[in-house]
């Protein structure tokens, strides 16, 4: 019993050893290395952790690998950025002045081609606080081939992040297939 619990305690300061030996080497190169995060795209020309923007390098920007609705620009308005898909929290207009974020208000992004941001109704606000999510301003419903009821700009989104596997079939929802009386 002695030798498990004193076996536990080698593994776990062996853990701490790598953990401090990985944040001591991140600690000498400044270098910043935004591989990990590409899947965020999100913006990284900062000046420090109060968000001041730096004056706009776009030689800095990382690079954009693939956005399924369009990009646009960061908070700082430097970087190319992927721009929000449907029903993700965004920034309506009122957050910002002058095209700057106001204080106190928490970046979000923006919302992409066909989308528009606006202020959830369907949650009470007083409770959970106000939210704005990414809506499609192009109205229906097609049917993927996948089966899968989508709006109008889910399945332009989905055409994009399925490299084309999964393409409309028909306008409106999927009908689903009942199986007839005696067959299986």
């Amino acid at each position: 019993m002695a030798t498990k619990y004193n076996m536990s305690i080698q593994l776990f300061l062996l853990f701490v050893n790598i953990i401090l030996i990985r944040i001591s080497q991140c600690s000498e190169n400044n270098d910043y290395n935004y591989e990990p995060f590409k899947h965020l795209q999100y913006p990284t020309v900062m000046k420090d952790i109060e968000d001041e923007c730096e004056k706009c390098d776009r030689k800095k920007c990382p690079p954009i690998i693939q956005c399924n609705v369009g990009t646009v620009r960061d908070k700082c308005g430097c970087c190319d950025i992927c721009a929000l898909e449907e029903a993700q929290l965004c920034n309506i207009p009122e957050d910002f002045k002058n095209g700057i974020l106001k204080p106190g208000i928490t970046w979000h992004g923006m919302c992409g081609t066909d989308l528009e941001c606006r202020t959830r109704t369907d949650i009470d606000s007083k409770i959970i606080g106000s939210q704005s999510i990414c809506y499609c301003v192009k109205p229906g419903k097609v049917c993927g081939s996948d089966g899968v009821t989508y709006s109008k700009c889910k399945m332009n989104a989905t055409i994009i992040s399925s490299n084309g596997t999964v393409i409309p079939i028909s306008e409106g929802p999927c009908q689903t297939v009942m199986p007839r009386e005696g067959s299986e």
